[in-house]
């Protein structure tokens, strides 16, 4: 088994756009999406799990499940 754990900033410049535009948890669901492309090799080896939960509290969807 193998894991990424990613905190991104709820509130950094780069991400308050899409807090505030978007949808609750758009930043956490960017980011495991993200890592899941990343470490797609790890696949056919692991069980790969992208652990995602933003500064503001709220746990992206991969992360829950």
């Amino acid at each position: 088994m193998a894991w990424d754990v990613t905190v991104p900033d709820t509130y950094a410049e780069s991400h308050i756009g899409d807090s505030v535009y978007s949808r609750c948890g758009s930043s956490s669901s960017g980011t495991t999406q993200d890592h899941q492309v990343i470490y797609s090799k790890l696949a056919s080896t692991h069980m790969f799990y992208p652990i995602a939960i933003e500064t503001a509290g709220t746990w992206d969807s991969m992360t829950l499940s």
